[in-house]
Parts: structure tokens; sequence; C-alpha cells
């Protein structure tokens, strides 16, 4: 499963030189572009990337046995905490937690 993520890490980090590609591949000034983004998605830019990037780690964990620190290793977290901060930040829950209620798994206490 992590096979898929490897190189994605890189990727994470250069959110904000991401962020301004887009403005410039739009021709926008990057308060013109964030405007009109906040207007069309219905959120910031950021808001909208650290979903997305979401998205990847809740199908990993539901889909996926690999432990929490690999996976978090292959997304580009720095550490487990960090990466299971933003997850709880963007899902509501630890990612433990997801994997084990999607799993229908009671978690030992």
């Amino acid at each position: 499963m992590l096979s898929r993520f490897r190189g994605r890490g890189a990727v994470r980090h250069r959110r904000s030189s991401r962020q301004a590609g887009w403005s410039s591949a739009s021709a926008m000034s990057r308060t013109s572009f964030a405007t009109h983004f906040r207007t069309v998605a219905g959120m910031p830019q950021l808001t909208y990337l650290n979903r997305w990037w979401m998205l990847p780690a809740q199908r990993a964990l539901r889909d996926g046995d690999d432990p929490i620190g690999s996976l978090a290793s292959a997304l580009g977290y720095t550490s487990v905490s960090a990466f299971s901060s933003a997850f709880k930040r963007e899902v509501g829950e630890s990612p433990l937690r997801y994997r084990h209620r999607l799993r229908g798994e009671k978690l030992a206490h």
C-alpha cells in the first residue's frame, strides 16, 4: 500500500509554491487568484489542499494495514504526531480511531 505514496511527501512540502504556481498559471495575481479560488471553491486554497491531502491517508487507513508511522512517513510528515494532529484536525478523529471505526473494530484500551 505504501508504494503508492512514495515521493508524495516532497509534493506535500511544496504546497506553498504550488499555490503560487496556480496563480501564475491562471495569469492572476496571488491575491486575485486567492479571492477567486475562495469564491469558487468555498474555502481558501490551503484548506482545500489540506482536505485533499487527507484523502490518500484516509484510503490507506481504510484499505491497508501499514502502521500509522509508516504511513505518516510515506506521506511526507516528519513525525507520527504531526500526521496525527493534521489528520485529526481535518477528519475529526485520530488515524487509529478512524481505521478501527471504518473496519468495525473495537479499540483496545
